[in-house]
């Protein structure tokens, strides 16, 4: 019994891998795009899956609400790793390590003067990701993309 239980648990845990990857490219300077990610407060404005709150800090914590399309919201609280004039990773676990972690990362490429590709990743592990659909985040992350595009362009036209 306890050879079946140690194999059930490697299964999960090998399969229990999933990463969402999704981009948009925003005609606007790298510094514009940034200055639009880090100001949380405005998300409501604009931002219909995150709601951040909290000082984008690397070791702090954030209080986070995603709203997927379609889905019931879902809050959490990671912790910020990574935080720079281009990067932002935080890492969010559901009760302890190995149930269930999300990397969410949020990174600028600049293609050409004017020209950036907005890059929005999470990397999932943990003996339930098998058991959880993300579909719906995957749209939540490609209708942020959309929506930060939206607000950057428009807001250099202006």
């Amino acid at each position: 019994m306890k050879k079946i239980f140690v194999a059930i648990l490697l299964a999960s845990v090998t399969l229990g891998c999933h990463t969402i990857t999704t981009s948009v490219e925003i005609h606007a300077p790298a510094s514009e795009v940034w200055r639009v990610i880090v100001d949380t407060h405005a998300y409501p404005e604009w931002n219909s899956f995150l709601k951040v709150e909290g000082d984008l800090a690397v070791g702090n914590t954030l209080h986070i609400t995603v709203s997927p399309p379609e889905k019931d919201p879902m809050s959490f609280d990671p912790k910020v790793l990574r935080f720079s004039n281009k990067e932002l990773l935080w890492r969010g676990r559901f009760f302890m390590p190995g149930l269930f972690t999300g990397d969410h990362h949020f990174y600028l490429e600049e293609k050409s003067a004017g020209v950036v590709v907005f890059h929005q990743n999470e990397d999932f592990s943990g003996i339930l990701v098998p058991f959880v659909d993300l579909e719906a985040t995957k749209l939540g992350f490609e209708n942020m993309n959309r929506e930060l595009k939206d607000r950057v362009e428009k807001n250099k036209s202006r």
